[in-house]
């Protein structure tokens, strides 16, 4: 029980308690020795008597009120725990759509990760065929060198058409450096692309990654909020069926002080409520 909110009432109650208390003990007294109150006891025993009354019905407006305080506070708190489960529910839902969104961009990760390296290794096989182009056609323009050399020494002798195929070799592997270059670029640019396609896709997946992360702890905290409402709630519950109990109870006492049942018994069993609530309310 909620100890603090009991001090006013316990202080109530054993006020109660020691008049009770001190109203049994001298009707027992009497009663084992057969002797009749004075009237000064029958005064003080029914000042207790009328004491106990009042603080009964006291007693059966404050519980009352407890049952009508719990019950707002449980649904009050259930109204709060069903907002709490919705929000959960949302922020899971969250995290699984960004689970599963990356998830896919591992996948688009992989493929683009393929696609790059096929264009590296283009890259890198056109570079070589370039550089091996090249590296043909400076060795063909050095023997046309050689050969314009020669014919200025040996213009009498037949070389002219040699000289021109050479030339027209020389320009074809010009066009195919041209072509070979072209491509190259074709593919750097693509590769260019890829690669930053490929990088913005990694950002992404650690952006969601930071989320997800973000997304757990949210969804941890918001375990433990739902977690905390439904303790409350069950706290309430158990108060609330305490303070049900007590009224019924408190109400049918009272009900019998009206009834003008007065009796050492009856004495007791107000003792006994007394005693059940205190060790109740201090649980």
């Amino acid at each position: 029980m909620e100890t603090v909110s009991f001090f006013k009432t316990l202080g109530v109650m054993r006020s109660i308690f020691e008049e009770v208390t001190a109203a049994a003990s001298s009707l027992m007294e009497m009663n084992a020795m057969n002797v009749s109150p004075t009237e000064e006891e029958s005064a003080r025993l029914q000042a207790a008597f009328g004491e106990i009354s009042i603080q009964l019905h006291q007693l059966s407006v404050e519980s009352q009120e407890k049952i009508q305080e719990y019950n707002a506070r449980k649904e009050e708190s259930a109204v709060a725990a069903e907002t709490s489960i919705r929000e959960y529910t949302r922020i899971q839902e969250n995290l699984l759509q960004l689970e599963k969104a990356n998830a896919d961009a591992r996948v688009a990760l992989a493929r683009k990760s393929a696609e790059k390296d096929e264009y590296e290794r283009a890259c890198k096989k056109s570079e070589t065929d370039l550089a091996d182009i090249k590296r043909r056609r400076d060795a063909e323009v050095r023997k046309a060198e050689k050969k314009r050399e020669d014919l200025k020494k040996w213009f009498w002798v037949p070389g002219y058409g040699l000289y021109l195929a050479i030339d027209t070799l020389v320009n074809e592997l010009d066009n195919e450096i041209g072509s070979l270059g072209r491509r190259l670029d074709e593919e750097h640019r693509r590769l260019t692309e890829l690669s930053g396609q490929y990088e913005r896709l990694c950002r992404e997946v650690d952006e969601r990654n930071q989320k997800i992360e973000l997304t757990k702890a949210r969804l941890s905290e918001q375990t433990r909020l739902v977690e905390q409402q439904n303790a409350t709630i069950e706290m309430y519950k158990k108060q609330l069926l305490y303070w049900e109990d007590f009224h019924m109870q408190i109400s049918r006492l009272e009900s019998k002080f009206k009834a003008g049942e007065k009796s050492p018994d009856m004495m007791y069993e107000v003792v006994e409520l007394m005693e059940a609530f205190e060790d109740a309310a201090e649980e």
